[in-house]
């Protein structure tokens, strides 16, 4: 039979959503290159390299367990915040110039309660964030000689929540199991437990006991379409307590306020420096993990507290009312990380990557919502439980959205994929595309969150205090690698006999190389080819030989490694078929 011929020499769909799916530029996966650069080449990243050395030694940084990293935003700082080593108080390291030289102790930098790392805002001339269980701390001014204020705010405290309340007026047409949204103050609710004849409210449960309300008697609107006229007595309100445990990554919102978040709170910092605990609270069967600006409005991206069950949520707040304007339902599982990308709302979901609840089918799920419904954009299945959620770290530059993720590829859990991903496109005239952009090899224990300058991205991992950053020089150590999609050449169920592979790449210089492999039907290990180190050269073809002959079958994938900074341009196949059905 005919030899069938197979190319590709476009990349920019990204990874696909079936290994067998026919795509023309899309692949299983690709790992340390840049895929939306250049949209008909895959450029290497350059490698990562530790980046703990202070004045003292070389690995001094890594007892400070530095997990945040901020860019200033007026000078070449990076700014990183761990903890004090026998305290696990905050610390604020620092670096002069992002993407070289060492890490600095600052003076007048430790703080005085247990650092909350996840909040490490830039606002006017000062670095923000929470520590111990109600506090809110600054260092500042950056632009002078910078100290820390330990209590610039203190959250937790929910004032005047209704503890008992009462039935006054029953009102008419009310049905049991109404609720009763009641006046006054923010959130609080009653639920109605029994009513009279002609439907009047006799007596009511309080549901949410909210806040800022005061004693007396209080109007309700309802959820029934045809109950009013029901009156509630407040008897006696108390303040309520509450400790930071969990918290998100602040923003700068559209009215020039800085805004931080923990549990299910939203925090105000006015540019006096003026700190507003409960600007706006959410349900408390929910937890803040992500928030970004969109349009006119903040959105608020919430996850169940509990993992193992819930819908996570998206509000939408116009930053001055006491109640939200949207709740946009996100699905099951827990949304680890939202941002706005081209207008889009774009979420990260972690859906059983850790827990059991998902009976094998965990997932890493991409959903975008411009309005109506959020959609599935892209879904990506784990063979086995990953131990770690996703973190929170994002960030979003040249069209894409950064975060960090593990899927494992196989079932024993000795395969996976781990690095920071992106999701994005070129620019409109592209399909967005999903990426593993980098992927650091000195990360062997987990990745715990990351944050960038510039084009320099900085990974805290491994647990252990460890800091990788992006080469300051075009150093490529670090194999990059194209998994492309399994090829049957047309036809499942036909042998065919792989005849030959050419790899196509921009002009090799020195020290550059491809190395290709490849797997047959249900094959587990890859097997090598040849590799091909040639300088000058455009393209290289290895070729079925008597002497060194190619496994037939009837599917095969193929694995492009490229060292030292090759760029692919293209791989083309050739098989012929060894019989008919």
């Amino acid at each position: 039979m005919n030899p069938i011929s197979i190319k590709q020499n476009s990349f920019f769909s990204g990874v696909s959503d079936d290994p067998r799916a026919n795509s023309a530029s899309g692949f299983i996966i690709t790992k340390n290159f840049d895929i939306f650069t250049n949209p008909f080449r895959l450029t290497p990243y350059r490698s990562f390299e530790a980046d703990t050395e202070t004045s003292v030694s070389a690995t001094d940084l890594k007892q400070y367990v530095v997990k945040d990293f901020l860019y200033a935003s007026a000078s070449s700082k990076l700014y990183g915040l761990g903890k004090v080593v026998a305290t696990s108080f905050t610390k604020i390291v620092q670096k002069a110039v992002a993407e070289s030289g060492l890490w600095t102790l600052p003076a007048n930098s430790e703080g005085n309660g247990a650092v909350k790392n996840g909040t490490f805002l830039e606002y006017k001339d000062y670095l923000w964030g929470f520590q111990g269980t109600t506090q809110v701390w600054k260092w500042g001014l950056l632009s002078g000689t910078p100290s820390i204020t330990n209590s610039a705010g203190t959250v937790g405290t929910v004032y005047n929540t209704i503890t008992v309340i009462s039935v006054v007026a029953g009102g008419t047409l009310y049905n049991v199991n109404d609720i009763l949204y009641i006046d006054g103050g923010t959130g609080g609710t009653a639920i109605v437990a029994s009513v009279t004849a002609g439907g009047v409210v006799a007596t009511v449960t309080l549901l949410q006991p909210g806040y800022n309300y005061s004693t007396g008697t209080k109007a309700t609107s309802s959820s029934s379409s045809t109950g009013t006229g029901c009156t509630i007595g407040v008897t006696t309100v108390a303040n309520t307590s509450a400790t930071i445990t969990s918290n998100a990554q602040g923003i700068i919102a559209k009215d020039d306020n800085g805004y931080i978040f923990y549990n299910n709170i939203v925090v105000r910092i006015y540019p006096s420096g003026t700190v507003q605990d409960q600007a706006l609270k959410l349900p408390t069967n929910l937890k803040i993990t992500s928030a970004c600006n969109f349009g006119n409005y903040m959105a608020i991206g919430c996850s169940p507290t509990s993992i193992y069950n819930g819908v996570s949520k998206v509000f939408l707040w116009n930053l001055y009312s006491p109640d939200v304007q949207e709740v946009i339902d996100w699905g099951e599982g827990e949304l680890r990380v939202l941002e706005n990308v081209e207008g889009t709302l774009v979420g990260i979901t972690d859906r059983y990557l850790n827990n059991a609840s998902g009976a094998g089918r965990g997932s890493m799920i991409i959903q975008g919502y411009t309005g109506g419904s959020p959609q599935v954009l892209k879904e990506v299945f784990t063979q086995k439980l990953n131990g770690i959620g996703i973190p929170q770290s994002k960030i979003v530059k040249n069209n894409r959205l950064f975060f960090a993720c593990k899927i494992f590829t196989n079932e024993a859990g000795t395969e996976y994929n781990e690095g920071i991903w992106s999701f994005g496109r070129k620019n409109s005239a592209y399909p967005y595309a999903l990426s593993l952009d980098y992927v650091d090899e000195n990360a062997t224990s987990g990745i715990q969150t990351f944050g960038s300058a510039g084009n320099f991205f900085f990974i805290a991992c491994n647990s252990d205090g460890s800091v990788d950053k992006t080469n300051d020089a075009a150093i490529y150590a670090f194999t990059s690698i194209l998994e492309t999609q399994i090829f049957n050449f047309g036809e499942t169920e036909i042998e065919k006999r792989l005849d030959k592979v050419k790899v196509s790449f921009r002009r090799l210089a020195v020290n550059e190389s491809i190395t290709v492999k490849y797997k047959v039907d249900d094959q587990t290990s890859w097997t090598t080819i040849g590799t091909f180190a040639t300088a000058g050269v455009l393209s290289h073809t290895f070729l079925r030989e008597s002497s060194k002959d190619f496994t037939s079958g009837k599917e095969f994938r193929f694995r492009v490694e490229s060292t030292g900074g090759t760029e692919i341009t293209g791989i083309s196949l050739v098989a012929t078929p060894l019989s008919t059905i």
